[in-house]
This record gives structure tokens, sequence and C-alpha cells, in this order.
């Protein structure tokens, strides 16, 4: 642990001052000191003034927390840090280091030089009522003004981007403050303990309700949460015993833990769809609850989430974790009637698509699908679809003839596209492919005359026949270093295509044709390796005294060899390329021919039917006929009877 030097109550280690909470009056720290730790003077209740020498060069989190009655701190020279009014500042002014919490002065002006409130730099200061931060201001450290339970107002300025742990925790006088749009974070327990506070307006740029927020503001009556909002984690308004009611922006898919604990005034609350998880505990003991809604899109309900919460009905959607929770726990649920689904599913695939006339031209396909059945989406008007987390292959014709369709989002997990799948899309202008996409089959975006842009991404490995067919609007490509086959007229056609990057080497590539870009006009192969040519070699000749007479020289055998090899060369990429056309042909052709007999085969059986059909009508007339004859048979045998 090393050895301990001690100068009065000084506890010094390896120039290290780590203990100093048995101070009294002034304290002069040695100069042996290069350091102060982390909370060395914390709660020293009896320090009054503090000399520091030139030779510290750090100071630790919480070094002077809690010495109520210091009122001045000096620095003896140095470079590391400097003091204006008793106040510590580093040396360039640009960071606040920490205010005397014993001054006595009412308010306070930080600085133009300020940038940077430091953390604790204010922690405790009783006295102060009211700060003005500086326009120069772009950050607030963890605990700045935490406890500064007389501050009333404080206006934080446009230039502020980020507010601390803490950073106000325990204003208890504090009623009202303005986080201007500037601030994009605001950090946990940023406001809690704040007991006087009563509103406040998060701004846009805030896209998470940090840990316990606002915890215990229990005159917090309204707050506004922008659309920006995804999360609002654990005990984020824990003990906000005055609020009544919020509403969760859309954007926000997880409430966390304890986050509603004890809001006892909280009397509605809307759960939007988008939300998956809601954590344990988050709305225990809110007793003027009597009911929430909880979409479909909750397929999490953590343990005692609405425990205590006695007047409370809960309605969802049937055979949803809603559902099961509110059985489990002996909570009153009410169902709520689903809209049918235009997506018929069976197992993880989604089969086919039947809009209804209300339904939304949007589609988004439930988690849980991993497949896009065979023309599922054929010839429909859906205009976007957005695609689940799960799904791995999209099938034959899946959305081909979608003529109305702008934008697909396609999930990272992705990994097959198939045969004509967005074939003859003339409204998709641009598609993101994931990395995990290793083949563009035929015909894959064949006639999508929109589509201005695709990058192919790393990872695919083949791009089929045809695959970019008549993609007028194309511009750009960028091909991957991962590709190894490109199909005949694989962007033929694209008549305003003038750019191929092509991070590869032709050397790599089963063959290479330029009919690739047929009917494209004037078009650039960027960043195309090629095989470098032999490098030529230098011979030194000794000198003579008179240069014997040059002859012409017969080719040398070695040349004629590299002649024939390189005309052998270009014959075996002729045989490759036309080797390549030939089996692009023959999968045409096979590919054709299963098509064919498919619909040969469905043709078939719908014959088939037809027969079995007329054949079922033969003998209902039969069995009709027959019944008939019994009926008349009856009825003699009665008309006798009765003669009888």
């Amino acid at each position: 642990m090393g050895s301990f030097d001690k100068k009065g109550t000084l506890v010094i280690e390896n120039g290290v001052l780590i203990d100093g909470k048995k101070c009294s009056g002034d304290v002069t720290i040695p100069d042996s000191v290069t350091s102060i730790g982390a909370g060395a003077f914390m709660d020293c209740t009896s320090l009054t003034s503090i000399t520091i020498p030139d030779s510290v060069t750090s100071i630790g989190f919480c070094a002077f927390s809690g010495c109520n009655i210091l009122t001045k701190i000096k620095v003896a020279g140095g470079s590391s840090y400097t003091t204006v009014n008793g106040i510590l500042m580093t040396a360039d002014r640009k960071t606040l280091v920490q205010y005397p919490a014993g001054k006595t002065a009412a308010s306070y002006t930080i600085p133009d030089s300020v940038t940077s409130i430091g953390d604790d730099a204010f922690d405790s200061c009783t006295s102060l009522t009211s700060i003005t931060i500086s326009d120069s201001v772009t950050s607030i450290g963890d605990r700045a003004f935490s406890h500064c339970r007389n501050l009333t107002s404080i206006t934080i300025p446009d230039s502020v981007t980020s507010i601390g742990e803490f950073a106000f925790s325990g204003c208890a006088n504090l009623t009202s403050i303005t986080i201007p749009d500037s601030v994009t974070c605001i950090e946990n327990s940023a406001f809690s303990d704040c007991e006087n506070l009563t509103s406040i307006t998060i701004p846009d740029g805030v896209t998470s309700i940090g840990d316990g927020i606002f915890e215990r503001c229990v005159s917090l009556t309204s707050i506004t949460i922008p659309d920006g909002v995804t999360s609002i984690d654990s005990g984020a308004f824990f003990g906000c015993m005055s609020l009544t009611s919020i509403t969760i922006p859309d954007g926000v898919t997880s409430i966390g833990d304890a986050v509603f604990w004890g809001c006892v005034n909280l009397t509605s609350i809307t759960i939007p769809d988008g939300v998956t998880s809601i954590g344990e505990t988050a709305f225990f003991a809110c007793e003027k609850l009597t009911d929430v809604t909880i979409p479909s899109s909750v397929t999490s309900i953590g343990e005692d989430a609405f425990a205590n919460c006695e007047d409370l009905t809960i309605y969802g959607y049937a055979d949803t974790c809603a559902e099961t929770y509110a059985k489990e726990n002996n909570i009153p649920f009410e169902c709520l009637s689903a809209a049918p689904s235009p997506c018929t599913i069976e197992g993880t695939v989604l089969v086919k698509y039947t809009p209804a006339p209300d339904v939304p031209a949007e589609v988004i396909i439930p988690e849980g699908v991993t497949e896009i059945g065979d023309e599922a989406f054929k010839e429909t008007a859906v205009q976007e679809v957005v695609c689940p987390s799960t799904l791995h292959t999209i099938g034959e014709n899946a959305f081909n003839h979608c003529a109305k369709l702008k934008k697909i989002t396609l999930p990272a997990g992705l990994r097959e596209l198939s045969y004509n799948a967005f074939v003859f899309c003339i409204s998709l202008t641009e598609i993101a492919l994931p990395e995990g996409v290793e083949r563009i089959p035929i015909h894959c975006f064949f006639n999508c005359f929109s589509l201005k842009r695709i990058v192919i991404p790393e990872g695919v490995t083949e791009i089929g026949m045809e695959a970019f067919h008549k993609c007028s609007s194309l511009t750009e490509v960028t091909l991957p270093a991962s590709i190894r086959k490109i199909g005949m007229y694989a962007f033929a056609g694209c008549t305003s295509l003038r750019v191929i990057h092509m991070h590869l080497d032709i050397r790599k590539l089963d063959g290479f044709s330029m009919n690739i870009v047929k009917d494209c006009g004037d078009v650039v192969f960027d960043d195309l390796t090629y095989p470098a040519p032999a490098p030529k070699q230098t011979v030194p000749v000794p000198k003579q005294a008179a240069p014997a007479p040059v002859l012409p020289e017969k080719p040398s055998e070695d040349a004629a060899q590299a002649a024939e090899k390189e005309r052998l060369a270009a014959e075996a990429r002729k045989l490759a390329e036309e080797q390549q056309r030939l089996q692009e042909m023959a999968a045409r052709l096979a590919e054709e021919r299963r098509r064919l007999e498919e619909a040969a085969r469905q043709q078939e059986e719908q014959q088939r039917l037809q027969e079995e059909a007329a054949r079922l009508a033969e003998e209902r007339r039969r069995l009709e006929e027959a019944a008939k004859q019994q009926a008349e048979q009856r009825r003699i045998q009665a008309e006798e009877a009765a003669r009888q």
C-alpha cells in the first residue's frame, strides 16, 4: 500500500493527498503533493480556507464536497490551476472547478471565459439563490449544482449541449427550469429530489430519459417528452406524487423498471404501439390508475409492473402478453377486437397479402415471420413495407408488379433474395441491401426504372443475369470486392448509368464481358484492377572501344512462346465467356422449363378438379333422381293404403 506521510491532519501517499477530513481553519497543502484525491476533504465542516501548491496537477471528484464553511481557495503560483476571488479554476480559466460552499453571496455570474462547469463545482452552495451561466458554457458536469437547496432560478444558455448526472439534484426550491433545444444529453438523476419543481419541457434533441432523472420531484404536475425519445429508463419518474397524466411519444420502445413507482395521482397513461417491454414495478402503487391500454407490440411485462393498482383494468388484445399478465395477477382484463390483418401467415411464412379497402398502404410485417412467400405481394398496391428483424428469405415474384411500392426496409438478418423478387416495381427509388445477402438472382430488380441508387454490400458474390436490366434511372453502382460473377446483361438498358465502382480484381471474376452494360452508352469502370504487365529488365552492357554493328535479331524463342501464351490466354477468356453465356442461357431455359412445367401441372390439376367436379355433379344428379323415385313410390303406396 505504500508509506504514509502525516503532516498534521493530512494523509499523503506517494504524492497523493488522500485524506484531509480532520482539518480545520486555514490549511496549506505541502509542495510534496502532486494530486488531491477523490473526496479528500469531503464533509470537512471546519475547513475555512485552503492553499494549493503549484505542484498539484490534478484534483479528484468531490474533493471539497460538503465543506460548508470553506470561503476561499488559493493557489500558490502554479501552471495547472488558478483562483479568481477565491474560486478555483483551471489555469486557462475555461473550467470552473470549485465555488467555495461557504461563500455568502446570493447570486453569481459565471465568467465569459468558462466553457465547462466542472463536477461538484457548486455542490451544497446553500447561500446561492440565482446563478447566471454565460453563453460560453457548453457543458454542466456531474453534481455541478447538487444540493443548492436555496437556488430558485437558473437560466441555461443555448450554448449548453449536455447536463451531467445529479447536476441539479436536491435543488429543493427550484420551481421551474428551461432547458434549451441545444441540449441533447441529460444524464441520470439530473433533477432528482427537486421537491418544488412543478413543470419542465425536455428539448427535442434528447432521445433518452435517463435513470431517476426526475426521481422524487413530488410537485411535478406536467412534463413534455419530445417525439425523439425512444426509451424511458429505470426510476425516471419514481415518486412523482403530483403527476396526474403523461403522454409517452410514439417512438418509445421500452419502459424501464420502477419508472412510475409511487405516482399515486397518475390517473391515465397511453402506451404507444411501438413499446415492446414494460419493466418490473413500472407502475407499482399507482393507486388512482384505473385503466391502461397495452398494445399487442408489448411482448414483455415485468414482475409487479402493475402491483398495488387496486382499481386497475387492463385493456388489450386476445392471446397477447397483456392478457397473460392480467390473468396471472388477477387483474380485470377487457379484450379489444383487433382489425383483421391483411397478411395471411402460416407458421413463420407470410403466404399472402390481401388488403382491405380501409387498410393503409404501409404494411408492417410482424416479428416472427422468417419468410415472405412466392407471389405474396404480387400485383398489389402496397406503397411501403417494413420487414421484421426475423426475416431471412424473400420468395420468387414476392413483389412482382407492385407498381406503387416506394420503400421497403430490409433487416440485417436477410440472407436470400429470389428470382423476380422486385420485377417491375416501377416506383421504387432506392433500396439498401443488408450485408448478409450473398446473391442477387436473375431478374431481381428487372425494369425498376425509378431506381436511382443501390449500394451492393460486401459479401455479395454473384449478380444474376438481367438482375438490373432496364433500371433506366440508375446512374451509379458500387460493387464490392467479394463479387465473383456478374451475369449477362446484368445492367443492360440502364441508359442513365455512367460509372460502376468495381472495387475488385478482374482476374478473380468468373468470366467478364462488356455485355453486362449493353445499351447503356458510355460507362466508366472505376477502381477496377487489371493484371500488371511483366516488369522490364535492364541488363548492363560493358563499355567497348567501338560499338559493334547492330544486326536485326530474330524473335527469340521466349518471346514467341510468350506471344503464343497470350494468344491462348485470350482464347481461353473467350471460351470462358462463351461458357458463362451458355451456362446462364441453360439456367434461364431451365427456369423457363420449370415455370412451364409448373403451369402445366397446375393446368392438369385444374382439369382433374373439373373432371372430379363433373363426376360429383353427375353423382349428385343420380342421387337426386333416386330420391325422387323413392318419394314417388312412397306416394303411390300411401294412396293405395288410403283406398283400402
